[in-house]
């Protein structure tokens, strides 16, 4: 009984040794800065201005980014850019646009050209299906040479494939071929 005791002992004092770091500690091994604000006119166009911070855990960098933000730029709104190395800046400017009473939302000023917009986008949808379908020429890289008369063969691989060119013996051989 005393051996089964000692160790449970034991396994208890090695599972505090073992343990995972907690949620702060792992947050804290993050570069800094912990969260990045930016300063954006009412229209959600960003400004220039801006405030980074870090603090005892993201909500708290949150809050102290956004601070610094205002302190710098108090006649425009700041929102977050980025949150652990995170890029959130165009979720954030599409909420504030959303959330911004400023912004008019239903005024008949300014039509849609929907034909323009068709062609926009019918355009977009070419140019992406063109690169998909188009073939990338394969780069051969230099693997060797060899010298034959008056003339060098340059050898290239790109994978398992081989392809050589004739050069003049006093040329040097090019880094890469398509």
């Amino acid at each position: 009984m005393k051996n089964i005791f000692t160790f449970i002992l034991i396994l208890f004092f090695l599972n505090g040794c073992l343990s995972y770091p907690s949620k702060n500690q792992t947050y804290q091994n993050l570069p800094y800065p912990k969260a990045i604000a930016v300063a954006v006119y009412s229209n959600g166009q960003l400004t220039g201005g801006w405030g980074v911070a870090s603090g005892y855990d993201m909500d708290d960098a949150i809050e102290k980014a956004i601070r610094n933000c205002k302190s710098y730029n108090r006649n425009y709104s700041c929102i977050i850019e980025k949150e652990n190395n995170l890029y959130v800046l165009d979720t954030n400017i599409a909420q504030f646009k959303t959330d911004n009473p400023y912004i008019p939302r239903n005024t008949n000023t300014q039509q849609i050209d929907w034909g323009q917009v068709a062609g926009v986008l019918g355009k977009d949808i070419l140019d992406r299906e063109k690169a998909r379908t188009t073939p990338t020429p394969m780069k051969y890289m230099f693997d060797y040479e060899v010298i034959s008369g008056r003339d060098k063969i340059c050898v290239y691989r790109s994978g398992s494939n081989k392809k050589s060119i004739t050069i003049s013996s006093i040329s040097i051989c090019p880094i890469n071929v398509n």
